[in-house]
C-alpha cells in the first residue's frame, strides 16, 4: 500500500509541476527527481516508479487538450506524442536511484 501511496503522490505532483509551468527543463528535471524518490524512499521497484512518474506528463496534456485542467500554454490537437519525451528522466532518475540503492555504501548506510 505504501508503494501506491508513494507513486500516486509522484504522478499528482510531475502532473501539477506540468500544468503549472511552460518550462520543459523544469518539468523534466521534476520527473527524474520524483521518480528517484519515488524509487528510494519506499523501495518500490524502478520500472513501476518511472511508468508512473513519466505517464503523468502525457496525461496531463491529454487532460488539458480535453478541457479538464488548465495549464499556462495553448493546448493542442491529436495526441501529445512530445510529451513522450518524458519518459527519458523517468527511467533515468529511477534507475540512477535503483544503482545507487543497490549499492554497497548505500547498504552499510542504512544500517
Amino acid at each position: 500500500m505504501r508503494h501506491a501511496a508513494t507513486l500516486l503522490f509522484c504522478a499528482i505532483a510531475t502532473g501539477f509541476i506540468h500544468t503549472h509551468t511552460d518550462e520543459i527543463p523544469v518539468v523534466l528535471g521534476c520527473v527524474a527527481a520524483l521518480a528517484a524518490a519515488g524509487t528510494s524512499v519506499c523501495r518500490t521497484p524502478w520500472l513501476p516508479a518511472a511508468l508512473c512518474t513519466g505517464s503523468a506528463v502525457p496525461l496531463s496534456e491529454l487532460l488539458v487538450q480535453g478541457g479538464i485542467l488548465r495549464a499556462p500554454w495553448p493546448a493542442g490537437h491529436g495526441f501529445p506524442f512530445a510529451a513522450l519525451v518524458a519518459f527519458a528522466p523517468a527511467f533515468a532518475g529511477a534507475a540512477l536511484a535503483a544503482s545507487a540503492r543497490s549499492s554497497p555504501s548505500f547498504r552499510r548506510h542504512r544500517q
